[in-house]
């Protein structure tokens, strides 16, 4: 008795720790996943839009120190358009720490395009995301809003100066294979300058709940077997 009462908590164990490894699900992040040499990686892009839905890839590209960061930095045609950067070395650029991005929306008006970090969904994903991270201003001298999109559609929007903008409220998102989720930024009025943002930004996969429930099977399954 003794003996199969070990078994079993053998097995639940092993059946707990595969649920609680199921339960995390796989991590889509872009400051590791990314490192600014290129504008595509895996499922992220680097690119503008003008509505939230058209996507262009970033084609200017300038990678420079500034004193003492190591940045790479892509643009729209010119640095005046919608820009981002990711800081390889150093210490913080305009809001952005070493191994992080940052984005920028172009000078002009508020009729300018948005700057956007861009993933799309690959194939044998799970059929929901959590969406989490942060856009972290690195002044208040000027008003932008960010948003966190899908398919072209706000799934979250926030006009700051100089506040630390949470992304929050973006649990268990359906997703397919082929949609894509922008993480942007907006000017919110006609000053130009000043407009920079650190970007963290992670999506993960919402295991199904039938992969969990198997797990569990699978366990109670072993221990009749070995019984």
């Amino acid at each position: 008795m003794k003996k199969y009462a070990a078994m079993l908590m053998m097995v639940l164990m092993l059946s707990l720790a595969s649920i609680a490894g199921a339960a995390i699900g796989t991590i889509h992040d872009l400051n590791s996943q990314m490192d600014g040499e290129f504008t595509q990686a895996g499922n992220w892009a680097y690119g503008w839009s003008s509505n939230l839905d058209d996507f262009g890839l970033l084609d200017y590209y300038i990678e420079g120190r500034a004193a003492p960061e190591l940045v790479r930095l892509w643009a729209h045609s010119t640095e005046a358009g919608p820009h981002l950067w990711y800081v390889v070395a150093g210490g913080n650029f305009f809001g952005s720490n070493a191994g992080e991005h940052g984005f920028c929306p172009p000078n002009g008006t508020t009729s300018a395009q948005y700057t956007t970090f861009r993933w799309t969904t690959p194939a044998g994903v799970a059929s929901a995301v959590d969406i989490t991270g942060l856009a972290r201003p690195a002044t208040d001298v000027q008003v932008k809003e960010i948003f966190v999109a899908k398919n072209g559609t706000p799934l979250f929007q926030m006009v700051t100066w100089g506040t630390q903008v949470d992304f929050t409220g973006m649990s268990n998102i359906s997703i397919a294979a082929g949609d894509w989720i922008d993480f942007a930024i907006h000017r919110y009025d006609d000053s130009s300058g000043n407009d920079w943002c650190g970007l963290q930004a992670t999506i993960t996969e919402v295991p199904e709940p039938m992969t969990i429930g198997l797990l569990t099977l699978g366990g109670l399954a072993l221990l009749r077997r070995r019984r």
